[in-house]
């Protein structure tokens, strides 16, 4: 329906010379500015007022909403790795999204997907090949061709690509507006195996030219590797993925955020996270551009198990590359020496503003946490297991505004860190109670004025003097988690 035109005055018009203007519900301009601040869940009821507002939203609506294209699952006899159910993989099928087939133009595109295009899918349990020939694998093309290029965000996930070249084509070529990319659990079968990160021999590499230079945001998860499931079924696809880093990074110079978890396993050739860094470090220096210049970098997960030792060999990427990082998450690992976490903290203290550790439990913490270095712009710190014995560390984050300390990640497994514990200390430690274990009078007259959460854990603080040298060094505290029956012992 066409809506109504609403007639309105501007304030302070003559009554002989009144300026007629179309109603501010009705201006395209505004409302449109109106809708961006609009929840998905508000767009479904404001797009129900009348045709006018239904097609001025459409642009944020499809923005907003993603489509998701999920292939059957059916119960086999013979399971994929770590999946109680294997996937039934369907043929991924233009007729899935439209139901109408033919070139889209004015007179055949009723929901306006070629004007107004959505722009996030979410694609799972889907049989990914473009290189078989059939019905299915051909509208596979058609898909990607239709609606690859308006994508900016893909997410596959719990799926199959049966091919190098799949894989290659969708990612580097079908796709070419992509600005967020998540490959989570999929199945990679190829024949070509990658071995490792770069070797003496390989050339020098360079970025492809007119590669994926809008997409800044990637995120690779593989699946956990499973040594008894692989046992039970001998002919399971591989998880790792099917082109090398090399290959990978080349088409994505402006990489600013990156996650990548379970692509380091012993018992498994996956590719690994120094592999990762020797490439951007060998991208980097081959080209004159300021490109791969990460901001955020998430390797909490790398390898799923807590690790025993951060390997020195990431250091010197690391060195070379000084990576303006904002944000960075990782697991420190249960031995790695203090002089290598110090130095990680030296190299981005300048940038770093979200930092988050993790440690699995039962190890003495580190003394000196940050080892001398001021973190003068950090304001998000999560420390998980035993990072740091007290809060002296406080003195060198004077703008930190939120502080987290978890006693453990149920979620990452640690069995590998309580045998070390026994060799390196006899007996299982608690938590450190690092409230309880802090001399304030050690900290002076410091106050952390920007901190307005604190959330200690477990830890319980029955210390009144204690308490009030706590409220003393966060004057403006808003949340504060201890244990119950405490917290309103502070104001």
């Amino acid at each position: 329906m066409n809506p109504p035109q609403q007639h309105v005055y501007l304030e302070g018009a003559g009554d002989d010379d009144p300026i007629e203007k179309i109603s501010p519900l009705f201006h395209e301009v505004i409302m449109k500015n109106c809708f961006k601040g609009m929840s998905i869940e508000e767009l479904k009821n404001i797009r129900l007022v009348c045709k006018f507002w239904w097609e001025t939203s459409l642009l944020q609506w499809r923005n907003g909403c993603v489509v998701q294209i999920r292939g059957g699952r059916r119960k086999e006899r013979s399971r994929s790795v770590n999946m109680a159910r294997s996937a039934q993989l369907a043929q991924l099928s233009v007729r899935d999204f439209i139901p109408f087939m033919g070139e889209m133009d004015a007179d055949n595109d009723p929901f306006k997907l070629s004007a107004i295009p959505f722009r996030k899918y979410h694609l799972s349990c889907l049989d990914l090949d473009i290189l078989k020939s059939g019905r299915d694998y051909s509208n596979q093309l058609k898909f990607w061709r239709s609606f690859g290029a308006q994508m900016k965000n893909l997410k596959i996930s719990w799926s199959v690509f049966h091919n190098a070249p799949t894989f290659s084509r969708i990612l580097f070529e079908e796709t070419p507006g992509l600005e967020t990319l998540q490959l989570e659990k999929n199945l990679y079968k190829s024949s070509s195996r990658y071995r490792g990160s770069l070797s003496a021999q390989s050339p020098t590499p360079q970025f492809v030219k007119n590669g994926q230079n809008k997409l800044n945001t990637m995120s690779i998860i593989l699946r956990e590797f499973d040594a008894e499931e692989l046992y039970r079924s001998p002919n399971t696809f591989p998880i790792e993925l099917p082109l090398s880093w090399v290959q990978i990074l080349a088409y994505f110079p402006n990489l600013v955020n990156v996650q990548l978890e379970n692509i380091d396993s012993d018992d498994f050739s996956c590719p690994s996270l120094e592999g990762f860094l020797d490439t951007i470090t060998s991208l980097r220096c081959s080209c004159n551009l300021k490109t791969l210049n990460l901001n955020v970098l998430n390797i909490m997960n790398a390898k799923r198990n807590s690790i025993l030792t951060l390997s020195d060999r990431i250091l010197t990427p690391l060195q070379i590359l000084r990576l303006p990082l904002t944000s960075l998450s990782f697991d420190i690992g249960i031995q790695t020496r203090a002089e290598v976490f110090g130095e990680i903290l030296r190299i981005h203290a300048p940038t770093l503003k979200q930092l988050t550790v993790y440690r699995a439990p039962y190890i003495r913490a580190f003394p000196d946490f940050p080892f001398g270095t001021l973190l003068n712009f950090l304001e998000e710190l999560t420390a998980i297991g035993p990072i740091f014995q007290d809060l002296l560390f406080l003195e060198f984050t004077p703008r930190l505004r939120r502080l987290i300390i978890v006693d453990e990640d149920s979620d990452k497994p640690f069995e590998l860190a309580i045998g070390v514990a026994e060799e390196l200390i006899g007996e299982y430690r608690n938590p450190e109670p690092v409230i309880s274990n802090t001399d304030f009078t050690l900290i002076g007259d410091v106050q952390l004025k920007h901190l307005d959460e604190f959330n200690a854990g477990t830890e319980e603080v029955s210390c009144d003097e204690k308490l009030k040298a706590l409220e003393n060094l966060m004057p403006n505290l808003q949340k504060l988690h201890l244990m119950p029956n405490y917290n309103h012992r502070i104001v």
